[in-house]
């Protein structure tokens, strides 16, 4: 009789998404290839997905959890391997005490990015319920505990690349006809040692390549997919190795496709280097996103970029070199700062801004985010008096609130610079449509809207905004409120609240159908550009708002140019 093996994972799987992480995907797809474990075991998947069933990025109420699996765990199993997230990270505990209360004989296999850096010393106090942790991927570890060929308490896994299986080409990812976006690997590991990152502790930052021929026998299969409009990239640094470049060819012919590539901007250098410019410009579907984080050359010895002042000097000089290509070859790409480094204060985080904008970076393309430290990360080791805190109550993401160089309240300002941002934005050549990403909440900035009409010959127009908040992580526990002011001739306020599936706004000009957005119109004089103030907070703002923690939002904004929202005079 067959063995029972259960995987349970905690997922954020969005409707146009497969209905399976790709992480687990790989997972399942080497055990049902192996003949051995097929023979001995019987292997289920139970997800339980964040964003369909609790409409959140995370949850607390761990007896709903519990009564979940309840409901689902109807076979006992023999083995039960638990995957760990930073946003489940809350309830790896309480879900290993309820699998060995009810399945006491269970064998209980624990792993996940927030597992790999765990050391053995930690494991007694931290997952007192596990009979198994695997640091690493997991797919060869966990199929040798399967077959009884490891026994130990922390097993370090490390793949050979060319046994791993293809979740797509085996079909354990099936795509339904919603799917209009996709994870995809060409490689494994990251070379570099950035103390922020979780890649830098895997593996020992050794980087493993798929076979080429696999991933164009995907990339074959992805042409075929009519709905499918975006593929993100999970390489920890898509340009390092070998084979990136070859590959850049295949991703370039598929033009219908947008591929979102993590860069390593200070690699883009040498022979490779200038391939990799000259393939951006060539295929205008591949879009980099370039984790910058900070330019201040102490700054990136601290977070582990640079080993030096000097060595930071000749990389800023790379990074500005780069950047100033992809503006003068309008190249589209996305920059990341990070913002609480120890050693950062607010005129520091203002100079690596500043230092973007100078490079032709766009306000709009430029994402700011708060420091978060892994498990064991030198870096608490360097700073004492770092302190990290949730990133609002009840939410299992720490952040960095404190160090030497800023205060708690200090670091409120940072946060608060990190929003106050002017966007440029181009109604022409957008189509009237944009987005801006808030990595968190309150925040405010400028929206600057650039008309594709002359409306200055005018002397009376209706001008509108339509923005949609789209964060079911804000949803389920606090309303969003936007404010805007219209900055001109006649100012004027609204606000929208929006609570689940519902908007209400105050001092309405438009309400239109649909799912969570509202319309801002006023009639006055005609200038151009249009400009706005706005002002995203949680409401009732409670400790949220006072205490300026907040998680982020994405803002989808319409330039309304259609001629029946207008009424104009000559």
């Amino acid at each position: 009789m067959k063995k029972r093996f259960t995987l349970i994972s905690f997922d954020l799987i969005r409707t146009e998404e497969p209905d399976i992480s790709y992480s687990i995907a790989t997972i399942l797809a080497y055990l049902r290839a192996d003949v051995q474990i097929s023979e001995q075991y019987d292997i289920d998947h139970l997800s339980i997905n964040l964003y369909r069933e609790y409409e959140s990025h995370f949850i607390t109420d761990i007896d709903k959890v519990i009564q979940h699996l309840d409901e689902k765990l109807i076979q006992s199993p023999d083995v039960v391997a638990l995957s760990e997230y930073i946003w489940s990270r809350n309830l790896t505990g309480p879900v290993s005490a309820y699998l060995k209360q009810r399945f006491p004989s269970v064998k209980l296999i624990l792993g996940g990015p927030e597992i790999t850096p765990v050391r053995v010393e930690q494991i007694s106090e931290g997952y007192p319920f596990a009979d198994h942790l695997i640091s690493g991927y997991a797919e060869e570890a966990l199929a040798a505990i399967l077959l009884g060929k490891k026994t130990d308490l922390l097993i370090t896994g490390s793949p050979d690349c060319n046994r791993l299986v293809s979740p797509y080409l085996s079909k354990v990812i099936t795509i339904h006809d919603q799917v209009k976006m996709l994870r995809w690997e060409t490689k494994r590991g990251c070379p570099y040692r950035c103390t922020f990152c979780e890649w830098s502790q895997v593996a020992g930052r050794k980087v493993i390549e798929l076979p080429i021929e696999r991933l164009h026998e995907e990339l074959k299969l992805f042409s075929t997919l009519k709905n499918l409009e975006k593929i993100n990239v999970l390489d920890g640094t898509f340009n390092t190795k070998d084979s990136y470049l070859t590959l850049m060819d295949a991703m370039g012919e598929l033009k219908g496709i947008t591929f979102s590539i993590q860069t390593r901007i200070e690699a883009i250098k040498g022979k490779n280097g200038d391939k990799f410019l000259e393939n951006l410009i060539r295929y205008r579907n591949i879009f980099p996103e370039v984790g910058i984080q900070t330019i201040v050359p102490d700054e990136m010895v601290t977070i582990g970029r640079v080993e030096n002042r000097e060595q930071a000097g000749r990389e800023i000089e790379e990074i500005k070199r780069v950047l100033l290509f992809f503006r003068d070859n309008r190249i589209k790409y996305k920059a990341d700062l990070i913002y609480g480094i120890p050693g950062q204060t607010k005129k520091t985080f203002t100079d690596s801004f500043r230092f973007l904008i100078d490079c032709g970076t766009k306000k709009s393309n430029i994402s700011t985010f708060p420091l978060r430290i892994p498990k064991n990360s030198k870096i608490k080791e360097d700073d004492t008096k770092i302190r990290v805190y949730p990133m609002f109550e009840g939410c299992p993401i720490d952040i960095v609130k404190e160090s030497s160089s800023f205060t708690a309240e200090e670091w409120k300002d940072i946060n608060r610079k990190s929003g106050t941002m002017k966007f440029e934005f181009n109604a022409e050549n957008s189509g009237g449509y944009g987005k801006i990403l808030l990595a968190t909440i309150p925040k405010e900035f400028r929206l600057v809207i650039h008309s594709k009409f002359g409306y200055t010959r005018y002397k009376k127009l209706t001008i509108g905004l339509q923005v949609t908040v789209n964060t079911p992580f804000i949803r389920s526990f606090f309303p969003i409120v936007v404010r805007w002011k219209r900055v001109g001739p006649k100012e004027f306020q609204h606000i929208i609240l929006t609570k689940s599936n519902k908007i209400l706004i105050r001092d309405q000009k438009s309400l239109f159908s649909g799912f969570e957005y509202g319309v801002i119109r006023s009639v006055e004089k005609a200038i151009d550009p249009h400009v706005f103030d706005l002002h995203v907070d949680s409401y009732p703002s409670l400790d949220i708002a006072r205490q300026n923690m907040g998680n982020g939002a994405l803002l989808n904004f319409k330039y309304i140019d259609e001629k029946k929202f207008f009424s104009s005079e000559e």
